[in-house]
C-alpha cells in the first residue's frame, strides 16, 4: 500500500502520534465502508446461504476450526459462494490471510481469481490493491488473498492462514487440505474457517471418506450439496439443455444433474449398453440355502474384496459385495468369514480367486495368499483365462433371459452400490492417447479394461465366479487342481478329499470342515457346468 500525506494546519509538524492516530481512524473507516458494501455485494441462493451460515453464523463468534464442503450440480455458483464468503471473512477479521487455491496456477488466475475480482467490483469494492508478482490482492481493510497453485505441498509451509479457500478440490491431492489446515495459526483469529468445492466426485476419492463416510467424518467438517434445480437464479433454457444432454448417460446425470456422489468414468464403459441398472438391480434378493454361495475373492492389499453371488437355475444373482481398504489378507479373510457366517446362517461355499497371484506373498510372512486361504480353511478354486473371455461370459449372461427376467441379477442390498457402479460406468476401457494425453496403447491395452484400483475388484470378484463356473472347458482352461501346499494336497475322485496333515507353523488343515459333496451339490455344479470331473470338487462349511 502507498504512504499517504497526512495534512496540518500551518506552522503546526505532525507528530508520531499523531501519524499513528491518523492512520487508525482511515483504517477503521475503509473497514466499516468494506463491510458495508460487502453485506450488500451478493444475494445468496437457499443453498449458498446454508454454506454461508456454517462458516459465518454463530460458530464465528466461537473458537475452534470449521471444514465446510459445497459440493453440487452444474451451476451451483460453488466458485462465487466461497469467495463471496471469503470477502465477508476479510470484512470480519481486518488483516486476516485468506489462501485461494486450485490445482495449477493458470486455472487459478483464468477462472478463480477472475471471479473473485467480478464479485469485489459487484460490491463496489475497486480500491482493492493486487499485486501480480507475489500474487495476492489486498482489500482496504488491510485483508490479503493469497493465491497458490497446488502443485507442491511444500510450498504452504511457511504460511500463517486464517482462513482458505480449495476451489474445484476434486482435482487436488488430500495431502493439501491436511497442509493448509495445518496453516491456520493466525494469530488473533478466533474461528477458523476452510471452505472446499467441487463437482460430486466417486466415493473412491478420498473427499467422500473426509466428508460423506460417517466412519471417518470429524465433527467439525460439514457438507452441503445441491442439484441443479436447488439454483432459482439459472435459466429454464439451460436447465433443460443440461438434463437433455445428460439424461441418457446415468453416471453424468447422476453426479452432474441431481449433484450426487456417483461415477467419475476414466474412458469407455465396458458394460456400457449392456448393463441397466434398471433391469439388472434386482430388489428383494435372498439367500436361497438349497444353493451353495459361490464366493469370488481378489486378494490385493489396498482394496481387498469378495463377492457373493448364488447360481440359482439359470440365473446369476449378486447378494452382496465386500471391499475393504489397506488391511491385510488374513484379517480381511476373517471378517468374511465372520460375515458369512451372520448373513448366510449354515451356508455352503465354493470359492474362486485369481490364479496369477495365489503363489504372491502373503502378509503373512511364512505364508503365500494360497497358504493363507487354507490356513483359514477356504479352498479357492481357479481357472487360467485371458480378462477378455471373463468379460464376454458376464456380457452375454446379462443379455439373455431366463423365465422373462435377465439371465444376470444384482441386488439392491446397500454393499451391492459398489459393483453396479462399477457395471454401470465405473469399469472401463482405457482412454485413447488423444484423449488421455499419454502414449499409444498397445493392442493389449486396447482389450484391456482400465485397473482404476477401486470399481475393477468388484468386477475382476465377479469375473472369477463366471469364469470358474461357465467358461470353456479346454484342456487350456481347465480348472487347476490344489497344488501341495505345506506338506498336504488337495484331490482325488468326484465327492471326496483326501486327508490334510497338520502345518509346521501348527495351524490344522480343516479336514473336519471340508466334506465330500452331496448329492444336490453333485447335481448342481453338473448342471451349471461339467467342469470337475477330474478334481475333486469340494465344498467350505465354516467354522472359526
Amino acid at each position: 500500500m502507498s504512504t499517504k500525506t497526512i495534512k496540518t494546519l500551518p506552522g503546526f509538524a505532525p507528530t508520531q502520534l499523531g501519524v499513528i492516530a491518523s492512520a487508525m481512524h482511515e483504517t477503521i473507516g475503509n473497514t466499516v465502508i468494506f463491510q458495508r458494501k460487502i453485506a450488500n455485494g451478493w444475494t445468496p441462493t437457499p443453498k449458498q446461504e446454508e454454506v454461508r451460515e456454517l462458516a459465518l453464523g454463530r460458530e464465528l463468534d466461537s473458537e475452534g476450526t470449521s471444514i465446510i464442503a459445497f459440493m453440487g450440480a452444474l451451476g451451483q455458483g460453488k466458485t462465487t459462494t466461497a469467495v463471496n464468503i471469503g470477502n465477508e471473512l476479510a470484512a470480519a477479521y481486518p488483516g486476516i490471510k485468506i489462501l485461494v487455491g486450485r490445482k495449477t496456477l493458470k486455472e487459478l488466475h483464468d477462472t478463480t481469481k477472475q471471479v473473485h475480482v467480478d464479485e469485489l467490483l459487484k460490491a463496489g469494492v475497486d480500491d482493492y490493491t493486487e499485486n501480480k508478482k507475489y500474487s495476492y490482492i489486498d482489500t482496504p481493510n488491510s485483508s490479503r488473498f493469497l493465491y497458490r497453485s497446488m502443485d507442491k505441498v511444500e510450498k504452504l509451509s511457511s504460511l500463517e492462514l486464517g482462513a482458505f479457500i480449495l476451489d474445484e478440490a476434486s482435482e487436488v491431492a488430500e495431502d493439501f487440505l491436511l497442509k493448509v489446515i495445518e496453516r491456520l495459526r493466525q494469530p488473533g483469529i478466533r474461528r477458523y474457517i476452510g471452505l472446499v468445492v467441487f463437482n460430486p466426485t466417486d466415493k473412491a476419492h478420498w473427499l467422500y471418506k473426509r466428508f460423506a463416510d460417517m466412519d471417518h467424518v470429524l465433527p467439525n467438517y460439514h457438507l452441503v450439496n445441491a442439484k441443479l434445480g436447488d439454483n432459482p437464479h439459472l435459466p429454464a433454457q439451460y436447465v433443460q439443455n443440461l438434463i437433455r444432454e445428460f439424461i441418457n448417460s446415468p453416471a453424468l446425470y447422476r453426479r452432474l444433474v441431481l449433484g450426487e456422489w456417483g461415477i467419475v468414468q476414466s474412458g469407455d464403459p465396458v458394460f456400457g449398453g449392456i448393463f441397466v441398472k434398471t433391469t439388472h438391480m434386482k430388489a428383494g434378493l435372498k439367500f436361497d440355502p438349497k444353493y451353495p454361495i459361490l464366493r469370488g475373492w481378489d486378494t490385493g492389499w489396498y482394496h481387498p474384496c469378495c463377492v457373493f453371488n448364488q447360481m440359482v437355475g439359470e440365473q446369476m444373482r449378486t447378494l452382496r459385495v465386500m471391499m475393504g481398504s489397506k488391511v491385510h489378507l488374513d484379517v480381511f479373510i476373517r471378517r468374511i468369514k465372520d460375515y458369512s457366517a451372520m448373513e448366510f446362517p449354515n451356508g455352503r461355499y465354493i470359492d474362486f480367486a485369481d490364479p496369477h497371484n495365489l503363489d504372491a506373498p502373503s502378509d503373512l510372512a511364512e505364508l503365500n495368499r494360497l497358504q493363507t486361504f487354507h490356513a483359514n480353511k477356504i479352498m479357492p478354486r481357479y481357472r487360467h483365462s485371458r480378462v477378455s473371455m471373463g468379460l464376454d461370459i458376464m456380457a452375454r449372461k446379462m443379455g439373455l433371459l431366463v423365465k422373462g427376467e435377465p439371465a444376470y441379477v444384482i441386488s439392491d442390498h446397500p454393499s451391492c452400490e459398489l459393483l453396479i457402479d462399477a457395471m454401470e460406468a465405473g469399469y472401463c476401457y482405457m482412454k485413447p492417447p488423444e484423449e488421455s494425453g499419454g502414449k499409444k496403447l498397445t493392442k493389449e491395452q486396447q482389450k484391456e479394461p482400465y485397473k482404476d484400483g477401486y470399481y475393477d475388484h468388484s468386477v475382476d470378484c465377479t469375473r472369477y465366479i463366471f469364469v470358474g463356473l461357465l467358461g470353456p472347458g479346454s484342456e487350456s482352461n481347465q480348472v487347476v487342481p490344489m497344488p501341495d501346499v505345506a506338506g498336504y494336497h488337495f484331490g482325488g475322485k468326484p465327492g471326496q478329499v483326501r486327508a490334510m496333515q497338520e502345518l509346521p507353523s501348527g495351524i490344522f488343515a480343516p479336514k473336519h470342515d471340508i466334506i465330500p459333496l452331496g448329492k444336490d451339490d453333485h447335481k448342481y455344479l453338473e448342471q451349471i457346468r461339467k467342469m470337475y470331473g477330474f478334481v475333486g470338487p469340494t465344498v467350505s462349511k465354516e467354522g472359526n
